[in-house]
């Protein structure tokens, strides 16, 4: 039978490290504060601040392991966007400067005569225009 189990993206799997650890840490502050405000008795006054002061260091610790590890994959998350979005902007680039010479061709051939030069500067000044709008979407 197939596993229609989604895969663990680590990226989430980060952010919820960060978020429990949060939520720990306050839980083991709140623990301890409760126990050490109350009236004392030996074992439970020492023992049980001592473990809910052992949660908020751990949680801590966890804390900061876990954003290390998510600021670590958000940047190379950042730097593939990036050479994606170049990519792009190369390619269209490269097709703006074929879609110049097109236009660049057929105003040569619809319009051989020099007096007629404006007509050819139009179609440049119409084909940068259309790239640098395609290029700002």
């Amino acid at each position: 039978m197939k596993n229609d189990l989604p895969s663990i993206n680590y990226d989430d799997f980060y952010k919820f490290v960060t978020s429990f650890s949060v939520i720990t840490f306050i839980f083991g502050i709140t623990g301890a504060t409760i126990i050490l405000s109350s009236p004392p008795q030996y074992w439970t006054y020492y023992t049980g601040s001592f473990s809910f002061m052992i949660i908020a260091i751990i949680s801590v610790i966890s804390f900061t392991w876990a954003v290390k590890k998510w600021k670590v994959n958000q940047e190379k998350l950042d730097t593939q966007l990036d050479a994606e979005t170049s990519l792009k902007l190369l390619q269209l680039r490269k097709e703006a400067a074929e879609y110049e010479k097109q236009i660049e061709e057929l105003a040569k051939e619809q319009h051989p005569f020099p007096q007629f030069d404006f007509l050819n500067n139009l179609s440049r000044h119409h084909a940068r225009s259309r790239v640098e709008r395609t290029i700002k979407k």
